[in-house]
């Protein structure tokens, strides 16, 4: 292989991500809420974003550090602390994305 090309990854479920797989599916839509939790918390939730493709961990942390707030990676969801679901869909939007506020 040469330097500048990648090759496949191989994720923990065994799925191995090619050049030709690894690109989300264009009918892909993101859907994002806000949740009211306990204690009147408000909570950004990301989710309908299922292809291994998505890198999920990085999407949070960009997201954690653009928006200046906590959240992590809940199964195949993103939640970050308080309101900032319209920030979130022109991120997503950004990285060319389809997004819809729930």
């Amino acid at each position: 292989m040469s330097a500048g090309k990648p090759g496949p990854q191989r994720l923990d479920s065994g799925l191995v991500l090619t050049p030709q797989n690894s690109k989300a599916p264009p009918d892909q839509v993101a859907k994002i809420r806000v949740e009211k939790r306990k204690g009147n918390r408000m909570v950004t939730v990301v989710s309908g974003m299922d292809h291994p493709g998505n890198d999920l961990p990085l999407m949070c942390t960009e997201l954690k550090q653009k928006l200046g707030v906590g959240g992590s990676v809940q199964g195949r969801a993103i939640e970050l602390q308080g309101e900032h679901a319209e920030k979130v869909r022109e991120y997503l939007e950004g990285r060319g994305l389809k997004a819809r506020v729930v």
